[in-house]
Formats: structure tokens, C-alpha cells, sequence
């Protein structure tokens, strides 16, 4: 995920803020390198949110218990910036439909609060660790939405009770770009050798900031003059050693 180089007046990079937009309670401040946003998308485009909120995912003051602060501070930057109504985006989560899941709502101040409501742990989760029912329901969606260019993002532990076969072919088949968030466990071996899907690794204890960069990098990866910060790319030799590690498949 590359971007354009910007000019020395586009060069803010640092977010200090809340995850919260637009009256949600706030959560911890926090202060996260993401990098330049861009300007809006030439074509239309469609982002899908997909997140794990089984019971190994529950908890945790690490940068993956925080991911829906993290990921509202993502869309409260790109709304800063975005007037367009070109771009999208929709959440879901894990196994059965909720009450915070939401459709592709533009992605603007307009859309601000009802995109907050939907970045918590549903209270109507039956807190499953299957994806394929919700990775079905993202095809959906995408495919409701022929003129958007789609990309899924999905965050889970992928301790799933899915067959990962099956769920790698599901994830091949989505009709857009697919970025695997693979928080606290090991990356199955079969999602990181699957072409086409970009998988990055964000380990327990990682620092806050992973998981908003790594959202942000898939959100603004269509948008002209980008500038993300780039994950930590590292190989991981023993388990006290704490790193991202992103790791794209060429097709």
C-alpha cells in the first residue's frame, strides 16, 4: 500500500483524540502517528469492517483492546477530509447480525454518529468464533455495490472454528481487496501463504497505534496524495519479542 508524495503543507501526521465521534462516550485519549489522508477518492469506494468480538477477543488494555477507539479515530480522520459522498463504509460483526452492525453509510460528518454506534461490542453478539456467515454477509454487500471499487478489512484472532480452507477460499472470493488483521495469535500458516490477501500480524501487548494503522492504511490506500505510516515489519524469532509484521501476497 503505497502513496503519493505530498508537499511540505500537506504534512500533519499525529492524531490526539478520543475514540469516539460525534457524542460517543470517549475512550482513553490517545496519540497515534497515522500519517497524511489524502484527498478523496477519484472513483467510488466501498470499505467493510469486519470484527471479531468472541470471547478470546474480549478485554485487554493493549492496542487490540482498543480497537474500536483505535478505528473510530481512523474514520473521524478521514471525515475530517471527506466531502465527496464517493466513499463508504460498513460494519459487521461476528457470527449473527447486530444491532451495531451498519451498511454503507458515507463517510462524512453526516454519517458520523451512526458509524460510532456500530465501532462497540454489540450487546446482541452471540459471540462466536466463526467468520464465514459475516465474510458471506461483506460479499453482499460489495456486490450490492457494483460502482465501488470494495476492500474488506477483517480483525479477529482467527482462533476460529471455521475450516481455514474454506474460509481463505471465502476470503479469495470477496470481490475486492482483503486485508487480514491477525490480532494476538500466530497468522495461520494457510492465511499467510493464500495469494491476493494482505495479512498483518499485531501481537499481544503491542503498543496503541497498530491496529489504527493498520485501518488506515487499507482506507486510504485509494485516496490520492496517502501517506501512511507504515507498520513495523519485522520477523518475530521468539515469543518475547513484540512486533507487527505485515506481509502482502503478490498475484
Amino acid at each position: 500500500m503505497t502513496g503519493g508524495i505530498l508537499g511540505g503543507r500537506l504534512s500533519p501526521s499525529r492524531v490526539l483524540g478520543y475514540g469516539w465521534v460525534s457524542g460517543q462516550a470517549p475512550s482513553p485519549a490517545l496519540n497515534i502517528m497515522l500519517g497524511h489522508p489524502g484527498t478523496c477518492p477519484e472513483e467510488p469506494t466501498l470499505h467493510i469492517c469486519l470484527f471479531d468480538d468472541s470471547g478470546s477477543m474480549l478485554g485487554g488494555a493493549d492496542s487490540s483492546g482498543l480497537r474500536y477507539a483505535e478505528a473510530a479515530l481512523v474514520f473521524e480522520r478521514i471525515m475530517r477530509r471527506c466531502r465527496c459522498d464517493r466513499e463508504l463504509v460498513a460494519i459487521l460483526h461476528m457470527n449473527q447480525p447486530t444491532s451495531a452492525d451498519r451498511p454503507a453509510l458515507s463517510l462524512n460528518r453526516k454519517s458520523g454518529a451512526d458509524i460510532a454506534g456500530g465501532l462497540a461490542v454489540p450487546p446482541d453478539g452471540d459471540g462466536a468464533s466463526t467468520m464465514g456467515a459475516t465474510l458471506e454477509r461483506a460479499r453482499q454487500i460489495a456486490e450490492a455495490h457494483p460502482r465501488y471499487a470494495a476492500s474488506l478489512v477483517a480483525f479477529s484472532d482467527y482462533e476460529l472454528t471455521d475450516n481455514i480452507h474454506d474460509l481463505v477460499l471465502g476470503m479469495k472470493a470477496f470481490p475486492g481487496a482483503v486485508h487480514a488483521v491477525v490480532l494476538r495469535s500466530q497468522p495461520p500458516e494457510e492465511l499467510l501463504a493464500a495469494q491476493g490477501l494482505s495479512v498483518t500480524h499485531i501481537a499481544s501487548g503491542e503498543a496503541p497505534g497498530a491496529v489504527a494503522r493498520a485501518l488506515f492504511s487499507s482506507v486510504t490506500k485509494d485516496r490520492p496524495g496517502a501517506r501512511p505510516v507504515p507498520q513495523k515489519s519485522a520477523a518475530r524469532p521468539n515469543a518475547a519479542f513484540k512486533t507487527s509484521r505485515t506481509k502482502t501476497a503478490m498475484t
